[in-house]
């Protein structure tokens, strides 16, 4: 009981100041790119979902900003990202952007024309979202398929982020449950802790999040995990500890902004883990943006 207050007053802190954060970069982000202003606006919405205070006027700016950009600007950004924001503007604006929903409409268009159902693991999250925005008749099939753990131990960054793709789609982001090999969630924290080893957080959270979905019970790794990902929170708000990249970046692209590339992801992912492992039964794939409909 008093982990569990304690969980809850940090979340409202991190969150918070997430929240406080991404409200203030509206302006820089006018000016960058729609994958920032996608990055954004998930994280406007998940930060106030912890808090349980989403609401459409926290997250109008950035659908303002969206609904200026043409639909090439969203050609280099990941189509799950912005079928998210399109499934988010569409619960908490009551309307997403047109260049949103059009698309949604075309990648929604590309997996009816499968014949026989999403095959591609990588399409299992685009056609959940897809069938969210009520373009699809149902759901994609379940993905069947399996993840060996003893090929996962001493295997690289990019080997991981393969087993990742096929542990999302067979477990729906969380939304079904499978049965798994022994261990392989131990592994799945071994790569997670791996991962913080060389500071890729993104990676690490993401292999963290897959092994909530196989098993949700709560470890000392799965603990430990949340808690450096918390006490790397910046004073600003954003994850990850990155002075000296950020410069580096501003410098060499002579932009404010630049450093937005490293520190949107960043803040997205490790936000993401921690709203799925501090909120009861949250799943952002299924729930994000869920409680403006009884704003």
């Amino acid at each position: 009981m008093v982990f569990s207050r304690i969980t809850h007053q940090t979340s409202a802190i991190y969150a918070s100041m997430a929240g406080r954060w991404i409200g203030g970069l509206v302006d820089r982000l006018s000016a960058g790119p729609a994958a920032h202003a996608l990055s954004a606006l998930a994280i406007a919405t998940i930060a106030a979902d912890v808090n349980g205070q989403t609401n459409a006027e926290t997250i109008q700016p950035f659908i303002e900003i969206l609904n200026r950009r043409s639909f090439e600007s969203l050609l280099d950004s990941s189509p799950s990202l912005v079928l998210l924001c399109a499934c988010i503007a569409d619960r908490c604006g009551g309307r997403a952007p047109a260049v949103l929903m059009d698309y949604a409409e075309l990648s929604a268009s590309g997996i009816r024309g499968q014949p026989s159902g999403v095959s591609d693991p990588s399409l299992i999250l685009p056609a959940l979202l897809a069938w969210q925005l009520g373009l699809l008749a149902g759901p994609p099939q379940a993905y069947e398929s399996s993840v060996e753990p003893e090929r996962l131990i001493g295997s690289g960054p990019e080997a991981a982020r393969s087993a990742m793709v096929v542990l999302e789609a067979c477990t729906m982001f969380g939304l079904r449950r499978v049965s798994t090999p022994p261990l392989l969630a131990e592994v799945l924290e071994a790569i997670a802790v791996d991962r913080l080893q060389d500071y890729d957080l993104e990676l690490a959270c993401r292999v963290m999040r897959a092994r909530r979905y196989v098993d949700s019970t709560t470890s000392l790794a799965v603990t430990e995990f949340r808690d450096f990902i918390v006490a790397n929170q910046d004073d600003e708000g954003s994850f990850g500890l990155y002075d000296r990249e950020s410069e580096v970046l501003r410098t060499a692209a002579n932009s404010k902004s630049a450093d937005l590339s490293l520190k949107l992801p960043v803040t997205l992912a490790c936000l993401w883990t921690l709203a799925e492992m501090d909120r009861d039964d949250y799943l952002i794939v299924r729930d994000i943006g869920m409680s403006c409909r009884s704003s």
